[in-house]
């Protein structure tokens, strides 16, 4: 799995014998590649599926798909599905004709793996026998500093310490309940708040409200029309608590660093919206997303563990 300047993380896999870079998403359940009648800008340089390419192919019922960032729509069927070393049969997946989504014009990849709860993925290879456990765990690397890690039907314990804090998710996606977020270590109030993890997403969004009580606790701060900027050197912390663990989040995953600067002040991580915790966080921890067990865990990431 690489990194998109930390803004994405994806990797390749293979329908039908044909390879593709895509996007890991766990906020969507879909799993969609561009396909050769695909004439939008977003499918310039990207590879495209090829019907006529793989004997595998069972045609099937069209797709579409919403993002908050735009859609894609087309043809669907089934086919072989490879990821690394291990091959499933008859995964669905979207042959994308119509593509409105903007994020992917200028990105490394050129398609989305929805691995939310709603995919068939994971529990198609607990069923073909290759692996005991419906479950996926990532650790997202930082650029020039260390590897970034995705499995599916294993954890890899070299990458955490200590315990690993497991949630319920709640109503068949990958939502869990958010105890609060502390800002220069308050709490701001937040009271049964469910929030998706979503490794697709690069930033934290929260309610409008509780986007005030963050940035009204970060001297210099503004709102410019909706969007929240902070100093560039910000040092206050901010940390969230799930289960009764707080998590702690770096100081450098609160700004967009791709995004321009204004004389010090930069376009911050957490933004309005609904509420989703997203790379910024999900950098922080090294996270396990089990099927089987209806649950999302999180653990202390091994700082001594760059590879």
């Amino acid at each position: 799995m690489y990194s998109n300047h930390e803004l994405s993380y994806y990797g390749p896999i293979q329908l039908g014998g044909q390879t593709f870079t895509v996007l890991f998403d766990s906020g969507s359940d879909v799993l969609w590649v561009p396909d050769t009648t695909c004439n939008s800008s977003e499918c310039n340089g990207k590879s495209r599926y090829d019907v006529a390419k793989d004997l595998t192919f069972i045609k099937n019922t069209s797709f579409a798909i919403y993002y908050g960032s735009g859609q894609v729509s087309g043809a669907g069927g089934y086919s072989n599905l490879t990821i690394s070393d291990l091959t499933i049969m008859n995964q669905y997946f979207g042959l994308a004709s119509l593509i409105d989504f903007q994020p992917m014009t200028f990105a490394p990849w050129g398609g989305i793996f929805g691995l939310g709860r709603g995919q068939s993925a994971l529990t198609l290879f607990k069923q073909q026998g290759l692996i005991n456990s419906s479950q996926m765990a990532f650790k997202f690397g930082r650029d020039n500093e260390t590897v970034s890690h995705f499995t599916i039907g294993i954890t890899e314990p070299s990458l955490y310490v200590g315990t690993i804090t497991w949630s319920t998710s709640i109503n068949s996606s990958w939502r869990i309940t958010l105890d609060d977020i502390f800002v220069n270590n308050t709490p701001i109030g937040l009271q049964n708040i469910l929030t998706l993890i979503d490794t697709g997403t690069s930033y934290i969004f929260v309610s409008t409200d509780n986007a005030t009580k963050i940035y009204n606790q970060i001297p210099n701060s503004q709102n410019i029309n909706g969007t929240y900027y902070l100093p560039c050197n910000n040092q206050i912390p901010i940390s969230v608590k799930i289960n009764g663990v707080t998590w702690n989040i770096e100081n450098r995953d609160l700004i967009d660093h791709t995004a321009s600067k204004d004389n010090g002040t930069c376009k911050g991580t957490i933004q309005i919206g609904d509420w989703i915790l997203g790379l910024s966080f999900l950098k922080n921890v090294y996270s396990i997303f089990d099927v089987d067990n209806s649950r999302i865990g999180f653990a202390a990431l091994n700082t001594n563990v760059t590879t």
